[in-house]
């Protein structure tokens, strides 16, 4: 798993991985297609942690599996996986090829399940989702050296602003996730050489987040402006059309303001990240 950033930024092969199952979401579906699903959850190997998102009919039956079974530990293999980039994440995408392997009786599973039982004595480090991320204040992020050692820390902030005037959505290929641009009206990427006729749609709400020690310009991202409000954009977008309110910014977003929360932030290459989890 330590290798998906590498696999994810050439993406010519497909790849098997094995991990246990973690922070299983609930599917998310299209109001302007019910067909189009995403089943969005995490591999986890001790040390590293990957994602994964499984779409439409393939993610379906997937998620349908995992709802019948009540193990707290749930293992899984993914063969022939796509890896790619979400969000600037590494992400794992299903291919017609790809299969997935629930609780299999394999050699991978009982090595891994080994070697997570006996983490102390590998010495490979404490679990991501048990270590606590330190919390600091708007002005110590600002002013994080370059030899900081976390890779995340949370950070408490309020919601001041929201910035209504820029586009709160972009549009995705619904096939290599790169962001499109519409180029005479139709929507064209230049990886996959080929025209997307309905793209993605992904939240990106632009805000300006405060402590007591100053503020800061967080990027609300998909994932959990999607996880906040319960909708895709597709699902707002259908609400502005039957208003006739499509070219105004939605109500549902700006009731962001005023709101606390916190952020959790990947400190990369002594840089913030964008796209912050919530």
């Amino acid at each position: 798993m330590g290798d998906i950033g590498k696999l994810a930024d050439d993406n010519k092969f497909l790849i098997d991985m094995v991990g246990r199952l973690e922070n299983l979401q609930p599917k998310i579906r299209s109001n302007k297609n019910e067909s189009k699903t995403m089943l969005k959850f995490e591999l986890f190997d001790g040390r590293y942690r990957v994602y994964a998102t499984l779409f439409d009919e393939f993610g379906d039956k997937v998620g349908k599996k995992l709802e019948k079974l009540e193990n707290e530990d749930i293992y899984i293999i993914i063969a022939c996986a796509r890896a790619s980039r979400y969000d600037a994440k590494p992400n794992l995408t299903n291919y017609p090829a790809t299969r997935v392997y629930i609780n299999p009786k394999h050699y991978s599973v009982e090595e891994l399940k080994i070697k997570m039982g006996n983490m102390s004595s590998i010495d490979i480090g404490t679990p991501e989702k048990e270590t606590p991320k330190v919390l600091l204040t708007v002005k110590e992020i600002k002013e994080l050296k370059s030899d900081f050692k976390e890779a995340k820390v949370n950070c408490e902030v309020t919601v001041k602003k929201i910035d209504d005037k820029t586009t709160w959505y972009y549009a995705k290929c619904t096939n290599c996730e790169k962001e499109l641009f519409p180029e005479n009206g139709r929507f064209y990427c230049s990886s996959c050489n080929m025209i997307i006729p309905h793209p993605d749609k992904m939240f990106r709400v632009c805000t300006l987040c405060s402590d007591r020690t100053g503020s800061i310009v967080i990027v609300f991202p998909d994932e959990e402006v999607t996880r906040i409000i319960g909708k895709t954009v597709f699902d707002i977008q259908a609400e502005c059309l039957e208003e006739d309110e499509m070219e105004q910014f939605p109500d549902i977003l700006k009731q962001l303001k005023n709101q606390q929360y916190t952020i959790t932030i990947e400190i990369q290459e002594q840089n913030i990240k964008k796209g912050s989890k919530v």
